[in-house]
């Protein structure tokens, strides 16, 4: 039979075991397996870019935290190093020297006043490390602080209340005085009063003794027992704690404490031998060095800044030679001969001596109580002269005499601009 007439035969073929029956899947395992690959990698890349994000944001964020608490305590290290010689200035600036440094940044304090004793403190801290891919931190906060210092009434050579005797050739002279050997002292100011006496108060001069002054003596309606005992922000007790050196009460007759010989003295590192209350240690009769005080060749240049504060807790009769700085508290009377010579203020809750010896005496400023309204006597060729300069550098190196506090309520501001 002819097949090829006939349509209803068919020619039946054995299946091709080469051929899928399909020919729209041909290939298509291999372009998945790219694109699964593909799909993989950039949610492997993604992974990677978000973690480095993570990681940049955690370093800024601690590098950022790190400037905080640099410019933080960069704050607390001026307030602790308040500068109250600088304090008259319009601006001043505490360096990276004197505020907190780290091998990771720096960070430095600008002051700028804003009324007398109303101060804006502002500190800058700045992390610099990093790379060249990140920067650093810079965090920048402001302070209000107000300052607060003691205020001693040395508006004239001395000043006291009830009866001033002068003999011999004593002199007390309120015309500025800047001492033999003190080169860097400003300019002198003007002729305070000789003496500054509380009303009903007398003076008696004779001999050759003299009282200078622009007026020789005045009687001011102002002074009272506060005059003595309060210091503009510090009581008498308050700078009592303060004293650096103490002398204690003598349980002898009197309670006179006689000191002789007191002298500039070094330690074996030739460093000024400051004595420390705490621990006993170093030299309690050296009360600095008031001679020469800018001759850096001095043997006892690194004296020149010391400046204590003395307390004598009884009645004090100081004698013979010697020399002192700084300020000296007596709590009785006290009685000044031989050669010594103070420079700074001098304070008693009594009366106040001075007789024979070399002049000037005291070169700053006294005041003495005189509580029981005896007479105060300068006999012999004793002087006190009245000195700005003197007392300038005593209120700036005294420990203690000037501070600073924040005020009460909105004294700090995060003030950073940015960072970078």
């Amino acid at each position: 039979m002819d097949t090829r007439t006939n349509p209803t035969y068919e020619t039946t073929r054995a299946p091709d075991p080469h051929h899928s029956g399909d020919g729209a899947r041909a290939g298509f395992a291999l372009p998945a397996a790219i694109l699964v690959l593909a799909v993989v990698a950039i949610l492997i890349a993604g992974g990677f870019h978000l973690a480095n994000q993570e990681q940049q944001v955690g370093m800024s964020s601690e590098r950022s935290t790190h400037a905080f608490y640099m410019a933080e305590s960069a704050l607390g290290e001026a307030l602790a190093n308040w500068n109250p010689s600088l304090a008259g200035s319009t601006r001043w600036e505490f360096g990276p020297s004197m505020v907190q440094n780290s091998p990771r940044g720096s960070a430095s304090v600008q002051v700028m006043r804003v009324d007398e004793r109303l101060y804006y403190m502002q500190s800058t801290a700045q992390v610099n490390e990093g790379g060249a891919l990140s920067h650093g931190a810079q965090r920048t906060l402001g302070l209000m602080v107000r300052q607060h210092s003691a205020d001693f009434p040395v508006d004239a050579a001395l000043t006291t209340q009830g009866e001033v005797r002068l003999r011999g050739s004593s002199l007390i002279d309120g015309h500025d005085r800047i001492p033999a050997g003190w080169n860097q002292c400003p300019p002198m100011g003007p002729t305070r009063p000789g003496v500054r006496l509380a009303e009903g108060g007398t003076v008696d001069v004779g001999g050759s003794a003299d009282i200078q002054g622009d007026p020789p003596h005045l009687l001011d309606s102002e002074i009272d027992d506060d005059t003595f005992t309060q210091f503009g922000d510090v009581t008498w007790d308050e700078l009592v704690a303060m004293a650096t050196i103490v002398i204690p009460a003598d349980g002898s007759a009197g309670g006179t404490h006689t000191i002789n010989n007191t002298w500039p003295s070094l330690d074996t590192d030739d460093n000024c031998n400051v004595y420390n209350r705490d621990t006993g240690s170093g030299d309690m009769w050296n009360w600095g060095e008031p001679g020469f005080r800018d001759d850096p060749n001095h043997q006892f240049a690194p004296c020149f800044t010391h400046y204590p504060i003395v307390y004598v807790n009884g009645n004090a009769r100081i004698q013979s030679d010697g020399v002192g700085q700084g300020i000296l508290l007596v709590e009785g009377d006290v009685d000044l001969r031989g050669n010594f010579n103070f420079y700074g203020i001098l304070i008693a809750q009594g009366s106040l001596e001075t007789q024979g010896g070399a002049d000037p005496r005291i070169v700053g400023g006294a005041i003495a109580r005189n509580v029981e309204l005896e007479r105060q006597s300068y006999v012999g060729s004793s002087q006190i002269n009245f000195s700005s300069c003197v007392i300038n550098e005593v209120m700036t190196h005294a420990q203690g005499l000037n501070w600073a506090f924040p005020l009460a309520s909105r004294a700090w501001a995060d003030v950073t601009a940015g960072s970078y």
